[in-house]
């Protein structure tokens, strides 16, 4: 079992009796009476080190899993900056929230809305100088419009 779990964290176990007696805290006695064919059934001879072939196939599973859930959160976290972008560009100039305070005009479409700066029209407002070319265009505009429409 201390094999097994030194393999988990180590990858590799030195396959020489001494050098593996001290890896695991062991009598070099006690490695060699107990490393018999059922305890090395789990492991393979891999040069000059045991490796476990169970525990390396679970950690390469392990690993495509944890590339696998990278990429996905890379390709969500791309679409979901996509997706902002689009409501950005969709929502451009649109309000945002709820509007505050009291409206300054009707909330009926078909009501007109009275504004004060109107109350100018009708008024004099024209200085002395425009006022002469205003008068003479109004007197002459009225028969030429009469001649031209034949009225």
């Amino acid at each position: 079992m201390s094999m097994y779990l030194d393999s988990w964290v180590n990858s590799r176990l030195p396959a020489d009796t001494k050098e593996l007696a001290k890896y695991l805290g062991f009598e070099e006695e006690c490695i060699r009476l107990n490393l018999t064919d059922k305890v090395l059934h789990f492991f393979k001879k891999d040069g000059e080190d045991y490796i476990c072939p169970e525990l390396e196939d679970y950690r390469k599973t392990l690993v495509d899993r944890n590339l696998a859930k990278a990429m996905g959160g890379k390709k969500g976290a791309e679409l979901k900056k996509q997706k902002r972008a689009m409501d950005e560009l969709l929502n451009k100039g649109q309000p945002i929230g709820y509007p505050q305070g009291i409206p300054l005009g009707p909330l009926d479409k078909t009501k007109t809305i009275q504004n004060n700066t109107n109350s100018l029209l009708g008024k004099n407002v024209l200085s002395a100088e425009h006022q002469a070319w205003v008068d003479d265009y109004n007197d002459e505009s009225a028969d030429d419009y009469l001649r031209a429409s034949k009225g």
